[in-house]
């Protein structure tokens, strides 16, 4: 095993003494990254021809989810490996960051090549946001392991399915860039819970 994981609780096979709701809160702070990650791979579909109505450069639409979806699944496991090293907190603390950067980067672009840099970055960060899943591992007993994946998966799902409609509402109520600033409020509040 690896010196920064011989310790961990997954390891072992043993909680690490969260109890009742202290493990709910941190199962619930857990999600809202996975939700977010996985938002952002279906919300921009149904927001696409306003952007590119917006911008003028419909051709480049589809390098907003491609760009989007290659760093991010380059990056994860990268993030697994440097979470089994030096903790997931840190790797879960730079997935996030890294994720408000590209979201502000996304909402304050005016041309498609500056979105479509931002959607990297996002997508870099998000690579980071999947880690969550693992620290159930790390903190869950055994035996409730499984509700907790599958509150995972239900969150999962959630956002797969809203995203496109979420996306759509927001481009034509409010602004497509309304859809990039979102994220920013959500992952202050992520950031907090652990730091």
């Amino acid at each position: 095993m690896n010196e920064g994981y011989s310790g961990r609780a997954a390891g072992q096979g043993q909680a690490t003494g969260a109890q009742g709701g202290a493990l709910a809160l941190i199962a619930m702070s857990m999600m809202l990254p996975v939700f977010l990650g996985s938002v952002d791979q279906s919300i921009l579909a149904s927001a696409l021809p306003t952007i590119g109505r917006d911008l003028g450069e419909v051709h480049n639409l589809p390098w907003l989810i491609t760009s989007f979806l290659i760093a991010s699944t380059a990056l994860t496991p990268l993030y697994g490996k440097f979470a089994d090293i030096h903790g997931r907190r840190a790797a879960m603390l730079i997935g996030v960051t890294t994720y408000m950067a590209g979201s502000l980067v996304c909402a304050a672009s005016p041309n498609m090549l500056m979105l479509i840099f931002g959607r990297i970055v996002q997508g870099c960060g998000a690579g980071g946001l999947t880690v969550t899943a693992n620290m159930l591992g790390d903190i869950a007993p055994a035996k409730e392991r499984g509700k907790y994946y599958t509150y995972f998966s239900l969150a999962f799902m959630t956002a797969g399915g809203s995203g496109p409609a979420l996306g759509g509402w927001i481009s034509d109520h409010l602004h497509w860039q309304m859809i990039f600033s979102k994220p920013v409020a959500a992952t202050i509040q992520v950031g907090r819970a652990w730091s």
